[in-house]
């Protein structure tokens, strides 16, 4: 089953619907939860936030500062 939640807000198909769903079975193996965002298309300081655009070197100096 394939279910596709989009919206401005998509965290209840992430949290609650897998767990709802799965109620209804006998016999489950595995539940995966994929998020993908297309950053680019989000405001500046967002993109700043999670990083986009940093070199690697960029990156590991952040993290290493924020400890």
């Amino acid at each position: 089953m394939t279910v596709l939640g989009a919206g401005v807000n998509p965290g209840f198909v992430f949290d609650a619907l897998p767990a709802v769903l799965s109620v209804v079975l006998t016999k489950l193996d595995k539940i995966t939860v994929i998020r993908s965002l297309d950053a680019s298309k989000r405001r500046y300081s967002f993109q700043k936030k999670i990083g986009l655009g940093m070199t690697r070197a960029n990156s590991r100096m952040r993290l290493v500062g924020a400890r």
